[in-house]
């Protein structure tokens, strides 16, 4: 006779979410009212329903009075609910059936980072987790897994307070030791992009099964850009071109037009800087104009961004890319 199979409902999920399984509200468990209420106890709602929906929901049932049929919930209990979406989500995903496996509740940090991913968090949040995941990951000669993924290729010697730091900073990027770690990043890092299409495409076409650090960096490619095409280079790019546009606008109405003082230019253009490149640049600017009198002027500002910008991609190198793109299309 063939072992029965165990079926895990979403109402025992819920439980597994630290929903209490008590209460009674019209003959059901505040547990049983959960999987009902958010998921009509189907795994294929849990597929589909969307996160903010999740939310709203979970927000509706915390705002009904105690005769209408209130379910409060702790945040733990919402985290563990919206890493259950995630979890099915996954089983779908990979062919197994949702009810044949109970939710792995102590996998919810994990189910949750992916999750943040996959809702197209930006990357320098999302790239945080899953560095301060590779910290906790130990390689073969008892260095942090960080190291395989640090941005520069050559060694650190600079003084560092923690220890493991300076050895993230020094550990060699060549040898058997660092084969055998960049191997062991990859799966990682295919764990926190389960499900994201264009990410896992990304990694794809490396065509590696090995070279976790070159996993990394075309993730890092594909969501930062390069060189000139860097977003936030663009960004920037992008912002000045605007600010010129209007760079001789003042308070007063002349030929038709809305024109703004020096002062007030130069106030838009420091509140519009986010590149990270000119934070330095941004910042000196900013020193001046607290200076009194003020010895900086809307002009001398854009000058700094512009050198700034043309030091970091040299005008020589975006004629060769636009000079290359020319050839492509007339080809």
């Amino acid at each position: 006779m063939a072992a029965t199979i165990p079926v895990f409902t979403i109402y025992v999920a819920m439980i597994l979410c630290q929903i209490p399984d008590t209460g009674n509200f019209q003959g059901q468990t505040d547990a049983q009212r959960m999987a009902e209420e958010l998921f009509d106890n189907d795994f294929g709602t849990a597929m589909t329903k969307s996160i903010k929906q999740v939310n709203m929901d979970l927000a509706t049932l915390a705002s009904l009075t105690a005769v209408q049929g209130l379910i409060m919930s702790r945040p733990r209990a919402q985290d563990r609910i919206r890493a259950f979406v995630q979890w099915v989500r996954d089983e779908i995903r990979m062919g197994r059936n949702p009810a044949q496996h109970p939710f792995p509740a102590g996998d919810t940090s994990t189910l949750l980072q992916r999750l943040n991913f996959q809702q197209k968090q930006q990357w320098k949040q999302w790239v945080k987790l899953l560095c301060d995941h590779l910290r906790a990951y130990i390689g073969v000669n008892g260095i942090p897994l960080f190291y395989v993924v640090r941005e520069s290729a050559a060694q650190d010697p600079t003084p560092q307070d923690d220890f493991l730091d300076k050895y993230i900073n020094m550990a060699l990027l060549v040898g058997t030791a660092f084969i055998v770690d960049k191997k062991q990043v990859l799966p990682l890092l295919n764990k926190f992009i389960m499900g994201c299409s264009e990410a896992e495409m990304v990694i794809q076409a490396l065509n590696t099964t090995t070279d976790g650090r070159a996993a990394f960096f075309a993730l890092k490619a594909f969501d930062e850009g390069e060189g000139i095409f860097a977003h936030d280079v663009m960004a920037a790019e992008n912002i000045i071109e605007q600010i010129l546009n209007n760079a001789y606008a003042t308070m007063h109405h002349e030929y038709g037009r809305v024109m703004y003082t020096d002062v007030m230019k130069l106030r838009s253009l420091q509140q519009r800087i986010k590149a990270d490149f000119l934070s330095q640049t941004k910042a000196a600017i900013e020193a001046n104009m607290h200076a009194i009198p003020t010895t900086m002027s809307y002009d001398q500002a854009m000058q700094m961004y512009h050198s700034k910008v043309s030091e970091k991609f040299p005008p020589a190198s975006v004629a060769a890319v636009a000079w290359g793109r020319h050839v492509r299309e007339n080809n």
